[in-house]
């Protein structure tokens, strides 16, 4: 990550780690397509505005899985946010 990119990484972890992840619990008994997309295309314009590619791409692939209506991949991508999280977060304290 770009020094910048790591001065905003504690912003980007509380739109991560709050509102999002309660949107992702959401998912846990029903995945309804158009809010599981709109989750993808939120993170990809995260990873945009906070220059932190594996979001922008995770979010990505999540819309690509919705798209193609890939069920099982897109299940297996939303049971990886916890991971995203937990990795950005060793990222930060890596830096401390």
């Amino acid at each position: 990550l770009t020094p910048e990119a790591m001065a905003l990484l504690p912003e980007l972890l509380t739109s991560l780690d709050s509102e999002l992840r309660e949107k992702w619990q959401q998912f846990g008994s029903r995945q309804p397509i158009a809010e599981v997309r709109r989750f993808g295309e939120q993170l990809q314009q995260l990873g945009d505005r906070y220059q932190v590619e594996v979001v922008a791409r995770y979010g990505q692939r999540l819309v690509m899985h919705v798209e193609n209506f890939d069920v099982d991949d897109m299940k297996e991508a939303l049971g990886r946010y916890p991971r995203l999280i937990a990795v950005l977060k060793d990222k930060l304290e890596e830096q401390k």
